[in-house]
């Protein structure tokens, strides 16, 4: 109830744009509701990037009922 979960969010986004990154994926059990209230959206994971589904979090330590979110870069 801090907000620190959204300033370590924020702080990665911000670092994935100072990065020319054009995407931020990420897969979540829980806080799907949490993540698109900052922005995330549904993502398919079969249209996930081959170096983002090759992970091990995305191949194996996930699990498939895991929710795949995405937020493009640069947001606006």
């Amino acid at each position: 109830g801090r907000g620190l979960a959204r300033a370590l969010t924020e702080f990665l986004l911000d670092r994935a744009e100072a990065e020319a990154g054009t995407a931020v994926y990420l897969l979540t059990e829980t806080a799907a509701e949490y993540f698109t209230r900052l922005g995330f959206e549904p993502a398919a994971r079969e249209r996930v990037p081959e170096a983002v589904s090759r992970t091990r979090q995305f191949a194996s330590l996930c699990p498939d009922e895991a929710r795949c979110l995405v937020i493009r870069l640069p947001r606006g």
